[in-house]
């Protein structure tokens, strides 16, 4: 994948390796920011990261 800032849906599901479309709702359920512009939904490469690094549990040890 060529490495864009803004990704649609299959990008996005792509990038975080996963399977399926309602995984991605699930995650914006559980707070992954997406932009709509005109309808068009985008999500920041930066916003998944900052979203996957919030969800880490254990010590940083």
């Amino acid at each position: 994948m060529e490495n864009v800032r803004y990704m649609n849906y299959k990008q996005t599901k792509e990038y975080l390796n996963v399977k399926s479309y309602a995984t991605i709702h699930k995650l914006i359920d559980q707070g992954l920011r997406v932009s709509v512009i005109n309808g068009v939904k985008r999500f920041d490469r930066l916003d998944v990261d900052e979203f996957m690094n919030s969800k880490k549990i254990g010590d940083k040890n």
